[in-house]
């Protein structure tokens, strides 16, 4: 849970750079660390190592990543909220896809594909209005505020253990 815990910092520290602020560095690495599954073969492909170690993660970084993820479901939640109701600041939609892209790699990193999914999707349909060569439409904000639902869904049915990786 340490390095869960320093990677999500990463993402907060990367967050506040890009939002023009400074970051404390700082930080206690924890020496002598016994790792206690077995080593990965070297034959293994990436794909089959990511898996092989998402498979291992306790329930405690799991757990890390379901609150995270209902964090950020509130920020992009609030986020299309503004833009439907026409706020189309830079910094609105720029956080509004780090928020989603930050989803996205947490959900490929700890082996839930199909939220992965989905936030890439939502991502990739910022594109546009990101690069200012779209408005956002009706159709959009639509198609968005129904992903975010099932990717709510899932996080919640992954807190109560129904919901699994892959």
């Amino acid at each position: 849970s340490e390095f869960i815990s320093l990677f999500f910092r990463g993402i907060d520290a990367a967050r506040l750079i890009l939002d023009g602020q400074e970051v404390d560095f700082s930080c206690e690495v924890q020496k002598n660390v016994s790792v206690t599954s077995a080593p990965v073969e070297a034959e293994n492909s990436p794909a089959e190592f990511l898996s092989k170690l998402s498979d291992e993660l306790p329930d405690s970084a799991v757990d890390e990543f379901i609150t995270e993820s209902e964090e950020i479901i509130e920020r992009v939640s609030k986020g299309l909220q503004s833009i439907e109701a026409g706020v189309l600041e830079k910094d609105l939609i720029d956080g509004l896809y780090r928020d989603i892209h930050s989803l996205k790699g947490t959900a490929y990193l700890f082996s839930f594909t199909k939220l992965g999914d989905i936030a890439h999707a939502m991502e990739s349909s910022l594109e546009g209005v990101r690069n200012n060569t779209h408005l956002p439409s009706k159709n959009l904000l639509n198609c968005l505020f129904k992903s975010l639902e099932v990717i709510e869904a899932l996080i919640k049915k992954t807190k109560q253990k129904e919901f699994g990786r892959k």
